[in-house]
């Protein structure tokens, strides 16, 4: 099961009180703040995904419709500009607030909205993107594996996302076993600083991968206790073991990329390495977890950290199949802005 996406500063229960959109709306703005609002202009000009990030595709499109409704062309979504997308949600051109004349114009919870994305890898081959990219509203691309392995997809997918203006992310496949500063390494030679959304560190019991095999093998050394150390005599556990290498990766990915990375792991490894070590809790986390639905996984996790939930019963991970990708692939859905 591959990892995902998602914004590390979003909450899923996050109520948005403003009836006043936060103008101007411009290139590089994005969520929490004005995603629903950038999403609310994408949507009247036709811009699809929806992604509420305001790229370059955004900007021309405001240009071309500033254009030709006889607005000063300057790319940004501004009062003459917002008051002539939505008549029926004016702004006071004189109040610097932006507030708006209507009381009763509310936005949307972005708990109520749900977007929808994959997540691959090489496995998933060739993709026709010009088929894919409708309705996607995120990305997120396996980029490296362990100290030393790559994806071979990963520039050739990172690429057509750019090109096709998807919002994307990276995330790594972490090996156990293989030191987290040479896997460090192995990120950011391979993952550029363009992305949308922040890296996720994939950390899992699980799998029958080659990559795996290490950190299987160090499971039943945390089931028996302990993991010892080149010091014979002096033993390590391995949950102290993991949390030490975890951590010193995700410190180190903030440090370089200057946004918090995500945290994926399914329930299990939540509870028997991330929980209860402080060093963790400022990260958000994707947990998987199949036949449970959201309410229980938040009460686990905590509703202020858990940004998005795999299961099959509930906004999901699931395997399906999704125009032009031949087979099967991860399709994603979560509640809310993630960005």
């Amino acid at each position: 099961m591959n990892i995902n996406y998602f914004r590390e500063w979003v909450s899923l229960n996050e109520e948005k009180n403003s009836s006043a959109p936060p103008l101007p709306l411009k290139k590089g703005d994005k969520g929490p703040e004005k995603g629903d609002w950038i999403v609310k202009v994408q949507k009247r000009l036709g811009i699809e995904p929806a992604s509420g990030l305001f790229l370059d595709e955004t900007e021309a499109a405001v240009e071309e419709y500033q254009r030709k409704n006889g607005i000063r062309v300057t790319g940004q979504v501004g009062v003459l500009t917002w008051n002539s997308l939505f008549p029926d949600e004016k702004v006071d051109e004189k109040n610097p607030d932006n507030k708006t004349t209507t009381t009763t114009s509310t936005t949307k919870s972005s708990k109520n909205t749900i977007l929808t994305g994959i997540d691959i890898s090489h496995n998933n081959g060739s993709i026709n993107w010009e088929k894919t990219k409708k309705g996607l509203s995120f990305v997120y691309i396996r980029s490296s594996m362990g100290d030393d392995r790559t994806d071979n997809n990963f520039v050739q997918n990172y690429q057509n996302c750019k090109k096709h203006g998807i919002p994307w992310g990276a995330y790594h496949y972490y090996t156990f076993g293989e030191g987290s500063q040479t896997q460090l390494k192995n990120i950011i030679r391979c993952v550029p600083k363009s992305f949308n959304l922040p890296i996720a560190l994939d950390v899992e019991f699980f799998g029958h991968s080659k990559n795996a095999k290490l950190q299987n093998n160090l499971l039943q050394a945390f089931n028996q206790g302990v993991r010892r150390g080149k010091n014979r005599a002096k033993k390590v556990t391995y949950r102290d073991y993991a949390r030490r290498e975890i951590f010193n990766i995700l410190k180190g990915l903030e440090k370089h990329y200057g946004e918090k990375p995500i945290i994926y792991c399914n329930r299990d490894y939540f509870e028997k390495i991330i929980k209860g070590d402080d060093r963790f809790d400022s990260y958000k986390l994707w947990i998987s977890a199949p036949g449970e639905k959201w309410k229980d996984v938040s009460s686990l996790v905590g509703s202020d950290r858990l940004v998005c939930h795999q299961t099959k019963g509930d906004f999901s991970q699931y395997i399906g199949r999704w125009s032009g990708i031949l087979g099967f692939t991860d399709i994603n859905k979560a509640h809310g802005k993630f960005w």
